[in-house]
């Protein structure tokens, strides 16, 4: 069932090729023989339900195949001013539906889901037909929060603010009914500003907030029409008629549907109220786990030992950081980030990434060679528990909008929520310590005790294979207190991780993801500033170049208009290659032009190489001082040069000689120092032709004049033949 996922899309056609519907799949059943569809090419019709057989018979014919490319994987185009825009219509249609959407199968039967919807909008207050179109919404995108966003070639009415007018709308107040002058007036767009400050100013700074109390304090600072003193001589604010001023329940209103009640919750009662008392109890993670894929453990440590830099060994680099993501059902680890980076939103999206990767080419890439059954998880969960920090705010948010992963952060003070990967790293730091050079051990720092920073010796690359290798062996373990079902009893499952994941996803609910490798590897990884230039795409002092960017020009046109930035994404694993999005949201792999190694050696990581640039530039900066002090001894030195023969030449000089009489003998000057240099140099001339030679030289004559050529060929024939003479 390896090409069966959910969010796996099929096509139909009938015996003459034509297509009749393309269909995404929603729901797997626990024992693998029904699954949910929807038809993503019309949005007309509702979830259905199809043999399973029916789907891998068809694909064994020409009518049913399997589409690689997802067809809303526009998704990953859709960038950050777009999202804030319709941020919340997408966020108020996730709160209507957020609560049945998860509630699989059962929204997915008609028998059931009618009555789930009726409760929806009883809850919410809200119309069926509302409800229904944002479920088909989220479903036909692929079950992520920004499916729910306006569709670019079908945005234009829905999700617009309402042009005002001067009529009134909403319901009339009670004094409007008896006086039409009270109508009062529309909440616009400068109100709601001023909503928000009143919401910020009063309500979540107050020790015992109040809505009400929020509201008069607004209005009395910022709808007020100026001052008054009252009979105790006070400064008071003189307020305008109610009916000209937004009202308690405009204001109430505005506030209902800007926060959700989780935010309400906070800005009333604060964080710590929340964790203690209201925020949800997610119990233990185990038993809540319904199958493989079902909810992933994220952590992070750092390690108990010192690495050297794989550029330059001499150079300790310090501890590394590991991160471990965990299936919880199965305890196999389903992806792994080793590096520099400390604790951070970048290295856990590195972990994440991971779990998508086929770990077979993960692998070979570190010159370990194993089998896909070895190692068998390259799946997206559907939720993930994590500690809070790097997976809290917006960067956490893209997860659910872009990838439809659900985060679970683990309140304070409940380290009891997540102890699967805690455990696996108490176990690796174990190891580190028992046989690892450069290790950390408990005297470490004690007075007297060994420095085992100084025992140094494997590099970044090196402490990942041993990672690895540790990781591929916990796989084949056996987890001596794991709960097994009556199921895995009576089918003789040996507890091992791996043997628990596969058959987890034989027999439990199929909650493992696919989805768009360009759209997880734009989300996860990070982001940096590249610019084009006539020698390639610099980035990190390196230069990277594609076939892509050659065919389109790019660095003839740097050449002429010069440098243009860009924003690039890169994997701090791999020095040799960057990503960049083009025109159509495919990513493209940049190679780098002048690698660093070998094919068959290991590159090293970007990690090591910007740890490399930084230790040169410090090296460089110590030399300057050396520099400087050379240069300035070589200055010293000329300059005594110049002193001295100035000296000289202002001694030789005739007093009141003209300018005229000093420059008319240039040309014959030139030539006596020319006759005098060649005096001086030894050319092994016999006394004869000295004299000759200097008879000539004193001739006035301009016939008798020598030439320079012929007199240096006579010299080196007259040599030519000396050595002759003496040879013979």
């Amino acid at each position: 069932m390896e090409n069966i996922l959910v969010n796996s899309i099929f096509e139909w056609c009938n015996d003459e090729n034509n297509l009749l519907s393309t269909e995404r799949v929603l729901w797997i059943s626990p024992n693998f023989e029904d699954v949910v569809l929807i038809r993503i090419d019309d949005p007309r019709h509702l979830p259905h339900v199809r043999d399973i057989s029916e789907i891998t018979e068809g694909l064994k014919t020409p009518f049913v195949r399997r589409l690689s490319i997802d067809p809303y994987s526009d998704l990953l185009n859709i960038n950050e001013e777009f999202i804030n825009k319709h941020k919340k219509n997408r966020d108020r249609a996730w709160d209507v539906i957020k609560d049945i959407v998860n509630l699989e199968p059962s929204i997915f039967t008609e028998e059931n889901r009618g009555q789930l919807i009726k409760e929806c909008m009883e809850k919410n207050n809200i119309g069926k037909m509302y409800i229904y179109k944002k479920l088909k919404q989220y479903w036909v995108g692929g079950k992520v929060k920004n499916a729910l966003l306006p569709h670019y070639n079908k945005s234009g009415g829905y999700g617009k603010t309402k042009k005002l007018t001067n009529k009134k709308i909403g319901r009339p107040s009670y004094q409007a009914q008896e006086n039409p002058e009270m109508t009062g007036i529309n909440v616009t767009e400068e109100d709601k500003r001023i909503f928000k400050i009143a919401i910020k100013g009063f309500y979540e700074k107050s020790n015992n907030p109040e809505l009400k109390f929020t509201y008069e304090q607004m209005i009395r600072n910022y709808y007020h029409v100026g001052y008054h003193l009252t009979k105790s001589d006070v400064l008071a604010p003189i307020l305008p008629n109610t009916n000209e001023v937004p009202t308690y329940r405009q204001f109430r209103y505005w506030y209902t549907n800007e926060f959700n009640p989780k935010e309400r919750y906070l800005q009333k009662e604060g964080e710590k109220k929340y964790n203690l008392l209201a925020k949800p109890n997610v119990g233990d993670t185990s038993e809540r786990a319904s199958g493989p894929g079902s909810i992933f453990e994220i952590d992070a440590t750092i390690a108990d030992i010192y690495l050297v830099s794989s550029l330059r060994r001499n150079r300790i680099i310090g501890r590394p950081v590991v991160y471990i993501v965990k299936d919880v059902f199965s305890r196999l680890v389903t992806g792994v980030y080793v590096g520099l980076e400390g604790p951070s939103w970048l290295s856990a999206m590195l972990a994440l990434e991971n779990t998508y990767t086929n770990k077979k080419e993960y692998c070979r890439s570190l010159g370990l060679n194993i089998e896909d059954s070895e190692w068998p998880a390259h799946h997206l969960p559907h939720k993930i528990l994590a500690d809070r920090g790097e997976m809290e705010g917006f960067n956490a948010d893209k997860l659910t909008d872009f990838l439809g992963i659900q985060v679970k952060n683990a309140p304070p003070f409940r380290a009891d929520l997540k102890g699967i990967v805690e455990q696996h790293f108490r176990t690796i730091n174990t190891k580190i310590r028992n046989w690892t050079p450069g290790a950390v051990h408990k005297d470490y720092k004690e007075r007297g005790s060994k420095d085992y920073r100084l025992d140094a010796t494997l590099t970044l690359k090196a402490f990942e294979q041993i990672i690895i290798t540790s990781i591929l062996e916990h796989n084949q373990k056996i987890i001596s207190n794991y709960p097994l079902s009556s199921e895995m009893i009576a089918n003789n499952v040996t507890p091992t991780p791996i043997n628990l994941w596969n058959w987890g996803i034989k027999h439990k609910q199929g909650v493992l993801k696919e989805s768009n490798i360009d759209l997880i590897r734009y989300t996860l990884m990070p982001k940096g500033s590249a610019s084009i230039t006539r020698q390639g795409v610099y980035f990190n002092k390196r230069y990277y170049s594609s076939k892509d960017a050659i065919e389109k020009g790019w660095f003839e046109d740097a050449s002429i208009k010069g440098r243009k930035k860009l924003i690039i994404s890169f994997d701090p694993r791999s020095i040799n290659h960057i990503y960049l999005k083009n025109e159509e949201g495919k990513l493209i792999q940049y190679n780098m032009i002048n690698k660093l190694t070998s094919e068959d050696e290991l590159e090293p990581r970007m990690e090591d190489y910007q740890e490399y640039i930084y230790a040169r530039m410090i090296e460089e900066d110590q030399k300057k001082s050396q520099q400087m002090q050379a240069s300035s001894d070589f200055n010293s030195q000329i300059s005594a040069i110049i002193e001295e023969e100035t000296a000289k030449t202002n001694k030789e000089k005739i007093p009141g000689e003209s300018k005229v009489s000093r420059t008319k003998q240039i040309q014959q000057n030139r030539k006596d120092e020319k006759t005098y240099h060649r005096e001086s140099e030894n050319w092994d001339n016999t006394l004869k032709q000295k004299e000759s030679f200097s008879r000539k030289v004193n001739s006035t004559s301009e016939s008798e004049q020598i030439d320079d050529d012929q007199f240096i060929l006579d010299m080196l024939i007259n040599k030519s033949n000396k050595r002759r003479s003496s040879n013979e």
